[in-house]
């Protein structure tokens, strides 16, 4: 692969995103905005679900504001569905628009991703720490029970989510960078078989990967290991094979390689002029469609405590990134906006930092009454959202893309064999 060092520092690079990850590097490919900014949104999703949702899944009746507000925020830990494809699709947008992997592309691939990933990963986990120790200082009580050193060591390798009993410890929102890690290993490999498709047989793989997304939904309400678990209920996320099923890398895969099919149709309708001018001119029709359909099933949808009810929204956001990435219509518009976009870098940074600081924030809370005081409380969250968005633009800025060049840099100066 011909070396393109100049558009991977140059300042622009950073205006594409990978899903929870940062911006991708490793093409001169257009950058896609409107990706970006939606990827900010689903990262808030997770963040509200995690602050101020009542119950996974849990579902109240009724068309006013209030009730539809608090049944969206209690889907949100939907949102990773959603970046793992679009995690998938632009990895698949970035590297596979034309060229296989070679052993040193795969090399160079997998130190990018490191470099991408690994800084602030590391960054939160101390962030973890100290949140911990002020929660604990502020409260008197643990606020998380996971902290041990088996959950420390496995947080560090990445490999946390593999073992359901410790997937959630210390930054409980990093399992998903492990889920991710595992999805970096074998995206070289296949893509090296995805290339070879055709347009037909990439929704015929796409369509067989939701069927995979859908298998161990069947299987869990069929068998029922974990017994009569209700959406909304205290043991939801405690039940083993539900956090397992919900954790592991490999259930998670198929969103991915989703995302990676989607990836592929999108670069051979680009190619193909009379498809490009048809599904270009639909796109902004299906955008709207996709994302009033989202909006209606995280309000009013039928959730059920199986994986979060992927087998539902996984096709819906697949409909939203397609058709949003042709930047037709005022819903791309808007969030290929330059300020939503610098939200969309750094969400990553905020999706990783946002529980530890919410532990203080919920700490501190406590200790002013704020919960039995909704208006104060409702002021005590809108600080802590604009503290945790300006904490993760500075990490961003400062941490994440300095870091990212660094390792790129010296990886760069070495000589691979």
């Amino acid at each position: 692969m011909p070396r393109v060092k100049a558009s991977l520092e140059s300042p622009s690079a950073g205006a594409q995103a990978d899903g929870i990850l940062p911006s991708i590097d490793g093409s001169n490919h257009k950058h896609l905005h409107p990706l970006t900014g939606l990827r900010f949104t689903a990262a808030l999703m997770v963040v509200l679900y995690h602050v101020v949702a009542s119950g996974a899944g849990k579902r109240s009746p009724g068309v006013d504001f209030t009730t539809i507000t608090t049944n969206i925020t209690n889907s949100g830990y939907v949102g990773v569905s959603f970046f793992f494809i679009l995690s998938g699709f632009i990895l698949t947008y970035t590297y596979l628009a034309n060229e296989f992997f070679t052993a040193e592309r795969r090399r160079k691939f997998w130190v990018a991703r490191v470099a991408r990933i690994y800084p602030v990963y590391l960054l939160s986990l101390l962030f973890a720490a100290c949140a911990y120790n002020t929660a604990f200082m502020v409260s008197g009580h643990v606020p998380w029970p996971s902290f041990t050193t088996t959950g420390l060591l496995l947080s560090v390798g990445l490999v946390q989510s593999w073992i359901p009993n410790y997937a959630l410890a210390w930054n409980y929102p990093g399992w998903s960078l492990s889920a991710e890690v595992f999805f970096y290993l074998v995206f070289p490999f296949v893509g090296r078989w995805l290339i070879r498709l055709n347009p037909r047989q990439l929704v015929a793989a796409a369509l067989g990967f939701w069927a995979f997304i859908a298998l161990p939904v069947v299987a869990y309400v069929v068998l029922r290991p974990d017994g009569q678990v209700l959406s909304g209920s205290a043991t939801l996320m405690r039940s083993f094979w539900m956090l397992g099923l919900y954790t592991n890398p490999l259930i998670r895969l198929p969103e991915f390689l989703l995302g990676m099919a989607l990836g592929r149709l999108f670069i051979a309708a680009k190619s193909r002029a009379p498809i490009n001018a048809i599904v270009r001119d639909l796109s902004a029709i299906g955008t709207v469609v996709a994302l009033v359909s989202i909006i209606y099933f995280l309000a009013y949808g039928p959730l059920t405590p199986v994986l979060w009810n992927s087998v539902i929204f996984d096709p819906l956001f697949a409909l939203l990134i397609f058709s949003s990435v042709w930047g037709k219509g005022p819903i791309s518009w808007f969030f290929s906006r330059p300020f939503v976009v610098l939200l969309g870098e750094a969400s990553y940074a905020l999706y990783l930092i946002h529980a530890p600081l919410w532990w203080i924030a919920g700490a501190l809370f406590a200790n002013l009454n704020l919960y039995i005081y909704p208006a104060r409380y409702f002021v005590g969250v809108l600080a802590y959202l604009v503290l945790a968005i300006g904490l993760s633009i500075l990490i961003f800025r400062f941490v994440e893309e300095p870091a990212r060049k660094g390792i790129r840099q010296a990886y760069d100066n070495l000589k691979v064999p």
